[in-house]
């Protein structure tokens, strides 16, 4: 089983922002899909988790499991 707690001020991270170029006409709606990629959390190409090694973390147990989770978790985000 996988655990990873995340909770602390320390980790709190803001997905960054994504250029896109929104034009609106006719009825005036418009869809952005935006897309979070569990698979790259865990097997991100810069830093990938060995699941089979690094199962769970509670934070402070592991801080820097945690912080590898959060930081993999943002760069998990897409906008097409």
């Amino acid at each position: 089983m996988l655990v990873y707690h995340t909770g602390t001020d320390a980790l709190y991270r803001e997905v960054p922002t994504f250029p896109i170029d929104v034009t609106i006409s006719g009825d005036g709606q418009h869809s952005i899909d935006v897309y979070f990629d569990v698979h790259k959390v865990l097997y991100n190409p810069n830093d990938p988790i060995d699941v089979f090694v690094d199962d769970a973390t509670h934070t402070m147990d592991d801080m820097e499991l945690a912080r590898r989770i959060t930081d993999n978790a943002v760069a998990s985000f897409e906008v097409n």
